[in-house]
């Protein structure tokens, strides 16, 4: 026998001993661990109360310097919307009334409205605002006797909505304007102007948008200015011209009312729903396959502006100071163009936390972007979780598996 034969018998006799041991059976040991040891669990909503209560909340009822403000009356909400100028020079301060030749507000109407666009009314006054206020302000605080001084203009033309929209050219009363030059170069006082509000008139139908100052947000819209013609004593009084620009706007809303066993989110009046879960009775550390909620649209309380309503509504979830967590937010859609059935896909992760801790959590549902948020006023509302027709409330699904 040469050297090339003994070398591959050598190399076949530990190939065919291991073969051959491939075809025999595992050991007892091997065996047991080779068996399936866990065991795929549903429960749901029909048979298990996961959501035990909805509250539906409103935040604020004030927008500060969100890129937008509205004006106007729809769906039984008023908006009133202040405008304080800023950057106003203190080189001026000798300036009269009889030194002004014109003083006109320029506002930057916005697509949307809300309301009958067709054949409603857009109209509204504009009064000089005589008393200092915040953020922290409210409808019922602007609302207080001598919050408000004199009417300065009125605006009583159609707001057309296109593409491109046209500028919106108003002429106010002169008089407010000396004081607020006059004051400017006292050190001693920090604000020399309150601003100026525009308040829809008792007959209007329609709210509409109007391009702000916007502080930290995602997009400003065009802001509101002022064109002030005087005569400049510094020039000989020649003619002269000067633009004052928005510091801060704001808007305050009357808020229409809701049904408080109905889950409702709506952009503008910052109104959102918290679902308080309790998914307890799963074992501690489960694995949590999927959970899957689902939301049913009653159509005859929710209403849009004339850009249509939205597709979309965010849940976020709630940590213990019962603030939104960032790093976790689920999105809710229609199952197809023409459903009232909302779906979030996948909750998953939110419930694997709770079930890590105490069992039970919050989600927060919202408008789902920005621009939903904070620039329409479109109102969403869904069945509550003790409707009448036990097919709309809520459901969850939640599978799970468990060590055998």
């Amino acid at each position: 026998m040469n050297q090339r034969k003994l070398i591959f018998i050598l190399f076949l006799l530990p190939v065919s001993i291991f073969l051959n041991s491939c075809n025999e059976g595992p050991t007892e040991i091997g065996y047991n661990f080779l068996q399936d040891t866990t065991l795929i669990k549903k429960i749901t909503s029909d048979d298990t109360t996961l959501i035990y209560k909805v509250e539906s909340k409103m935040h604020s009822t004030c927008l500060f310097n969100t890129g937008g403000m509205f004006v106007g009356k729809s769906h039984n909400i008023t908006g009133i919307s202040i405008i304080r100028f800023a950057d106003i020079p203190d080189t001026l301060s000798y300036l009269q009334e009889s030194d002004i030749q014109s003083l006109t507000l320029y506002l930057y109407p916005q697509r949307y409205a809300l309301g009958d666009t067709v054949n409603g009314s857009n109209n509204f006054i504009i009064k000089k605002v005589n008393t200092p206020w915040t953020a922290a302000a409210n409808w019922d605080s602007i609302n207080t006797p001598n919050f408000m001084d004199y009417q300065i203009a009125s605006y009583n033309q159609k707001i057309t909505l296109e593409d491109t929209m046209a500028i919106i050219i108003i002429d106010l009363d002169k008089k407010i304007i000396p004081e607020w030059f006059q004051l400017q170069p006292d050190t001693n006082i920090a604000i020399v102007n309150y601003g100026i509000a525009l308040i829809p008139d008792d007959n209007s139908t329609i709210i509409n948008t109007f391009g702000a100052e916007g502080i930290n947000v995602e997009e400003s819209l065009k802001s509101p200015s002022l064109r002030i013609i005087y005569k400049d004593k510094n020039k000989n009084y020649e003619i002269d011209t000067l633009y004052l620009s928005s510091g801060i706007n704001a808007t305050f809303f009357k808020p229409d009312d809701y049904d408080k066993n109905d889950v409702v989110i709506q952009g503008g009046l910052n109104l959102q729903s918290d679902f308080y879960f309790d998914v307890s009775m799963l074992p501690p550390f489960s694995g949590i396959n999927k959970v899957q909620l689902e939301l049913t649209l009653n159509p005859s309380k929710t209403y849009s502006g004339n850009l249509g309503q939205s597709k979309t509504i965010m849940l976020s979830y709630v940590n213990d100071t019962l603030n939104p967590a960032s790093n976790y937010y689920y999105y809710a859609e229609p199952s197809d163009s023409n459903s009232t059935t909302y779906i979030a896909q996948s909750i998953t992760s939110a419930v694997q936390l709770w079930n890590r801790g105490k069992g039970k959590g919050i989600l927060r549902l919202s408008p789902s972007d920005f621009n939903e948020q904070y620039q329409k006023l479109d109102r969403l509302v869904f069945y509550g979780i003790n409707d009448p027709d036990s097919t709309k409330r809520p459901k969850v699904k939640i599978f799970y598996n468990v060590i055998k």
